[in-house]
């Protein structure tokens, strides 16, 4: 059953990412739907992005949203923003990209968060390229410092990839 619902889920990010590539939410997708899992609302920042999908429950209370800019083509670089959200204070954390095979993230691929405190979430840009065409995932962990704890999520979102 979890695993009919991850694919539920996952047919409805792609409609919403192919929505976000274009500069907008998927029609229909109602203020509610846009915010995540934990019940933060939809922060300044976040609007217009949409919800990764949750790929574990994780023992970290954060929300993650992205937003692609421009239709991202095989062998050019795109940006992409990417949302950390809390609706409780939490210390600084680190966040670590990986792109699937056909994806390539490029730059440092693990950033580092200010504290996040409730409405002000932090927002991280980074660029990736696609390798070759086709539907792709990023995979995302947002996790504590080791430092002060070992809580962690982790998220996915995919990336349509077309000829250049």
């Amino acid at each position: 059953m979890r695993l009919h619902a991850f694919w539920l889920g996952l047919v409805w990010v792609l409609a919403s990412a192919l929505g976000a590539c274009h500069g907008g939410d998927a029609p229909g997708t109602p203020p509610a739907a846009r915010s995540a899992t934990s019940g933060v609302s939809p922060a300044p920042a976040a609007v217009g992005l949409t919800a990764a999908v949750p790929v574990s429950a994780g023992t970290l209370a954060v929300d993650l949203q992205f937003g692609i800019a421009q239709a991202p083509r095989a062998g050019v670089p795109f940006p992409i923003r990417v949302v950390v959200s809390s609706a409780i204070a939490q210390p600084p954390l680190l966040v670590r990209f990986y792109g699937e095979e056909g994806l390539e993230v490029l730059g440092d691929a693990e950033r580092r968060t200010a504290k996040l405190d409730p409405g002000s979430p932090a927002t991280l840009e980074l660029s990736l390229r696609g390798l070759k065409t086709g539907i792709h995932l990023v995979s995302v962990v947002v996790a504590q410092d080791p430092t002060v704890g070992a809580a962690s999520r982790s998220f996915q979102f995919p990336v349509l990839v077309t000829n250049p």
